[in-house]
């Protein structure tokens, strides 16, 4: 209605400038706030009421709910006040229209309305998620700004959820269809749910079946229903039905998908509506996106075997590459769908996860059996219990930790899993809850099951496919090429594309995927040059992104291509100068999400690969690295391998630097050493083990280059503690090993511990490795006056053992063994184990000796002093192959062992060879 002017009153410190709009309890003024000098809106209780008392509690409750409220959607109150007998508040003044006047001139069209009525459906999700009902939603009581502003009004008649509602008499038979007063059904009768009219309480649904009559006004101009009174309403409900908006407003064009929605909507039954406004909201917003509509095509049963290709119990075995047992493996039972799907998918089931039950995984994307590697392909979505916390993975592998996301037992959950354009989004209750998206195409088109236990309830899965989207993405076509082999058209698209919309992302995607075509067609090639062929090709594409937008895809593709080709070095080269060079780019999300990938599945068949991505985890990702799944990982990594007694414990960087060792990382080392401070103590024991690792790899004269340079800089005590030990190994390089044993016992160590003994070793070892074995037995004589630890005696023990082994001393050697059980020299676990079988098979005899050697226990990764064993008892075979799967430190040991063994039985040709091999086995720097 138009200002009314009147006379300038005021109230409170407000001036009331003109009358805005008045109802059936309230009127509004424009006012002025000379406090504040702006003008605001004020709302009280009409004056012309004589009797105020019952309209005061109801206008009260309007403005504390109302204040309560924090949205766009929602009008900001600033003060609730009294003055004499008048109760107002105050709120921002937004001029605007009325919506039912909006609905009424007829002049918008339903796409122009939709976005209104999205924002009014979004408000009242927020109001439901805060637990309150409006009660009386309806065009008159929204306002639509002049700047888009779209404002629910009125909340006079809303009520919180957890307080119980009144029990109100019905309307009189002969009341109207407007707005009932105080003591009747809350609502406006043409907007009113059915369950209402029955006194059913206000509830999400009524609110919803409320939105759907102004939908349907926003499609046909019309009400649904012609509701005169209540007394006809209560006959005629049952019976009504409404009427397709599509045929009553031809002229409208309304779109199907938008008359389901309506029709869900007003439902007679609250149960066949929307559960939440958020699910009204997330189909509306599909229609509105162009995301096409669903259609059910298919019902898995988890209790009907027709549904399912197979059942099976399958053992996953995460880690077994890094660890010596299949301690952290375990069972689950997989369920494979029979039939297969589009790739446009989704998936809709209800889940309950009961009193022992760990949790369930959806599965999709899983492609034909022709073209499965491995047992558990595609995706899997686990649904954890609590605490646990759910994950997203790729075959075995977690690419997404959703720690936040986590099944309370005993509840049930409505979950909705979808698969569009190689993305996953997953909703639970209707709440989004995370999308993935994949650079990589989602070809597989079966879904599963996996579970660990069966304290679960599983609804039948029903199964819809996507129709093509309003707006279809242009590198459908080439994806649809690609997805059926058709490489040569699909590489001509994707080119054509990328060429065609250089600043685009779809034009970034489309060179990208031009390299993976050609990738895939290399994997496809029948013969070795065809692949290499088609290997180089990938990788000139993948260079065509260098100085793009898209620069990280580089770095991603070309790591696909040398893992292809079996080159992991170079692959997590790739992954990791990515990471370098790219980490703040809003593309870095794919490297990221593949280094997790890769080192999930390293973990399960390549050691070394699952150690340089541990490392790469651990130097580019602290996110990552302090992920509940890493920390598992990284625990089997860490529990498995051999402790090595020459490092000292440190900081976290401590564990990159053995890391480093292992994978024989010189240059890593040394930059690792270039991140620590000489000065600050905590980085002595780092700088130590860096020192320790470089001379132990071979790079002597780089070691001795930093031992020089630090004694030159300024240190900290705790570092000097341990560059003095380092002293005999300088002498040993720069004279001889006899001045650098003379310069050790000059030292007077009070005792023996780790930076002593380390240097022990060291000496030990240039004496037996260097034909100085005779030197051997007089120091170990000299370290008998300290006191040594069990550990320390062993490895004493094994070099002056191997010394006398190398001079042929079969009776002294036996003297040492004789300190020891059989029974733990027959064990691989004892140090000594592959010397004594040495010393059988020259005391003995050979078949004596392998009696021995047969004795150990089977595992993927023996320690180093027990390789030995392994390798004559043939157990060091593959696949895969030992040589591929070890490292340098454990190749020298083996091949140390198997030249004294050769020479125990005479076979000098074998060791020699075995020494040349050893020789190989250092960093040269």
């Amino acid at each position: 209605m138009k200002k009314e002017i009147f006379k300038s009153q005021t109230i409170g410190r407000y001036e009331l400038l003109s009358l805005v709009a008045k109802g059936g309890m309230g009127e509004v003024w424009l006012a002025y706030d000379p406090i504040c000098d702006r003008k605001c809106a004020l709302k009280r209780i009409r004056q012309d009421i004589k009797s105020k008392a019952a309209f005061e509690e109801r206008f009260l409750k309007e403005a504390k709910i109302t204040a309560s409220l924090t949205h766009p959607g929602i009008i900001t109150i600033y003060t609730i006040a009294r003055e004499g007998e008048s109760l107002y508040y105050t709120m921002p003044f937004v001029e605007g229209k009325n919506f039912k006047e909006m609905l009424k001139e007829g002049k918008e069209s339903i796409p122009s309305l939709l976005p209104i009525f999205c924002s009014i459906c979004q408000t009242v999700a927020y109001a439901h998620s805060n637990g309150i009902i409006h009660r009386d939603l309806k065009p008159e009581n929204i306002l639509v700004g002049k700047f888009g502003e779209v404002i629910i009004l009125d909340w006079g008649l809303a009520i919180h959820q957890t307080h119980e509602e009144e029990e109100l008499p019905l309307l009189p038979e002969n009341a109207s269809s407007g707005l009932t007063e105080p003591g009747k059904v809350m609502g406006t009768l043409a907007f009113l749910a059915p369950e209402r009219i029955c006194g059913k309480a206000s509830n999400p649904q009524t609110d919803i079946y409320a939105l759907g009559v102004m939908l349907y006004q926003i499609l046909t101009l019309r009400f649904p229903f012609r509701r005169i009174s209540i007394k006809e309403f209560k006959k005629k409900w049952k019976k009504e039905v409404v009427p397709d908006p599509e045929e009553v407003a031809p002229y409208r064009d309304v779109p199907p998908h938008l008359s389901m929605i309506v029709k869900k909507c007003l439902a007679k039954d609250p149960r066949e509506r929307y559960a939440k406004a958020d699910e009204l909201v997330y189909d509306l917003l599909a229609h509105i996106e162009g995301r096409g509509e669903w259609y059910g095509i298919a019902i898995l049963n988890l209790n009907n075997k027709q549904d399912w290709e197979f059942q099976e119990n399958v053992l996953i075995a995460k880690h077994i590459a890094i660890a010596r047992s299949l301690e952290g493996a375990e069972w689950v039972s997989m369920m494979l769908s029979k039939g297969s799907f589009a790739k446009t998918l989704k998936i809709e089931c209800e889940v309950t996860i009961h009193e022992f039950g760990a949790g369930i995984g959806l599965m999709l994307g899983i492609p034909e059996s022709a073209e499965r590697d491995e047992p558990i392909e595609g995706y899997c979505l686990w649904l954890g219990s609590e605490p646990g916390g759910s994950y997203l993975f790729k075959k075995t592998a977690a690419v997404m930790c959703l720690p936040a996301i986590s099944l309370k037992k005993g509840i049930k959950y409505e979950i909705t899993l979808e698969k569009r354009d190689h993305n996953i989004h997953c909703s639970i209750d209707g709440i989004h809850q995370f999308s993935y998206i994949s650079h990589l195409p989602l070809l597989g088109t079966h879904v599963g099951i996996l579970s660990r236990d069966a304290d679960f309830s599983l609804s039948p899965m029903r199964i819809f496919v996507g129709s093509d989207t309003l707006e279809v993405n242009c590198l459908a076509i080439p994806d649809a090429f690609l997805a059926s082999k058709d490489y040569a058209r699909a590489l001509a698209e994707y080119r054509r594309i990328g060429y065609s919309f250089p600043g685009h992302a779809e034009g970034r995607e489309a060179l990208f995927r031009a390299g993976v075509t050609l990738l895939e067609q290399g994997k496809m090639a029948s013969t070795h040059e065809d692949k290499g062929v088609y290997f180089s090709l990938a990788l000139e594409e993948f260079s065509r992104l260098q100085g793009t937008p898209g620069a990280p895809l580089e770095y991603l593709g070309k790591s696909l291509v040398y893992a292809a080709l079996g080159d992991q070095v170079d692959e997590i080269k790739c992954l990791e100068l990515g990471l370098r060079r790219y980490f703040q780019h809003p593309l870095i999300a794919p490297i990221k999400e593949q280094v997790i990938y890769r080192l999930h599945q390293s973990a399960i068949k390549d050691r070394p690969s699952a150690y340089r991505l541990t490392l790469t985890v651990l130097n580019h990702l602290a996110d990552v690295a302090n992920t509940s799944e890493f920390h598992r990982l990284f625990d089997h990594l860490v529990q498995h391998w051999e402790k090595l007694p020459f490092f000292e414990e440190g900081e976290e960087k401590n564990t990159a630097i053995i890391l480093s060792f292992w994978l024989a990382e010189l240059p890593l080392l040394l930059e690792l050493y270039g991140s620590l401070d000489p000065t600050n103590p905590k980085h002595a024991p780092l700088i130590g083990n860096i020192l320790t690792a470089l001379f132990e790899l071979g790079a002597k004269k780089q070691t001795l280059t930093l031992l020089k340079q630090l004694e030159n800089e300024k240190h900290s005590e705790d570092l000097q503690e341990r560059l003095i030990w380092f002293r005999p190994l300088v002498v040993s390089q720069e004279k001889n090993l006899i001045e650098g044993i003379k310069t050790f016992f000059a030292l007077n160590p009070l005792d023996i511990g780790i930076k002593e003994f380390r240097t022990i070793r060291f000496l030990l070892e240039i004496a037996l490795f260097s034909d100085s074995e005779e030197l051997i037995a007089s120091f170990i004589k000299n370290l008998s006056r300290f006191s040594l630890s069990d550990e320390q005696a062993i490895s004493c023990d094994t070099y002056l053992i191997w010394s006398f082994l190398i001079e042929e001393k079969w009776k002294e050697a036996g003297e040492i063994f004789s300190k020891y059980s059989l029974e733990s020299l027959n064990h691989e676990t004892n140090s000594l184990h592959s010397l004594f079988g040495c010393w059988l098979a020259a005391v003995e005899g050979n078949d004596i000796a392998m009696i021995h050697f047969a004795g150990v226990t089977e595992t993927p990764f023996p320690r180093s002093w027990a390789l030995l064993s392994f390798e004559l008892t043939n157990q060091l075979v593959g696949p895969p192959s030992w040589e591929d799967q070890s490292f340098l430190f454990e190749r020298r040991q083996l091949d140390r062992y198997l030249a004294i063994y050769y020479h125990c039985t005479e076979n000098p040709e074998k060791e020699t060879l075995y020494r040349e091999k050893e020789n190989l086995e250092y960093v040269r720097d």
